[in-house]
């Protein structure tokens, strides 16, 4: 990512940003607080990935590329926990997640019990079957009742589940400089996961 302008955020607008964190994000009030406490900074990228990223502590914690309005940053959901509902797939449908794909329902493995109620748009995180650490965070493509059906009706449902708009191994990934939350994770010698 190429950063084409920094700047400070203070006062009024720290907490229009924890408003729009609770809003956009569907995160909860004292998460929103937590992740935007400290010393925050706007970042805006230019080039090829177009986003706006709001740092703490020189971390980034919320990002925003798109249409998809303000989502938290892996490194924000592996220090927050279970902040965002979440689905699971198996590692076999990981791979094609790191490689830049969306997830399709029919790998859809398991999801938490709060995504039935959810509507296409809503943000969720995706974690792989035996690893509690979310790998990408996106929004809902379909119903949360779709996937919900996709879980207990194994190929019952087609189509993309999640679109992804972030994900370990990418630009805003690396732009975090590249953590890793636990030893499920691991780089091999070219720095790829």
């Amino acid at each position: 990512l190429l950063v084409k302008s920094e700047q400070k955020i203070t006062g009024k607008d720290a907490k229009k940003q924890v408003a729009e964190a609770q809003r956009s994000a569907r995160l909860p009030a004292e998460v929103a607080a937590r992740l935007l406490a400290g010393d925050l900074k706007l970042r805006r990228t230019a080039g090829g990935v177009v986003c706006r990223i709001i740092c703490c502590e020189g971390v980034p914690m919320l990002f925003e590329c798109g249409q998809s309005g303000l989502l938290p940053t892996l490194p924000a959901l592996w220090r927050e926990g279970a902040c965002l509902p979440a689905l699971y797939c198996p590692p076999e449908a990981s791979r094609f997640v790191l490689n830049g794909a969306d997830l399709m329902l029919p790998g859809v493995r398991g999801c938490d019990e709060a995504i039935v109620e959810l509507e296409v748009g809503a943000p969720v995180c995706l974690c792989i079957l035996g690893n509690p650490a979310a790998v990408a965070v996106g929004v809902l493509a379909a119903s949360g009742s779709a996937v919900a059906a996709a879980v207990t009706q194994p190929g019952s449902q087609k189509g993309i589940g999640l679109r992804v708009e972030h994900v370990v191994g990418d630009a805003l990934w690396r732009h975090c400089e590249r953590p890793l939350p636990n030893a499920g994770f691991a780089l091999d010698a070219t720095g790829a996961l």
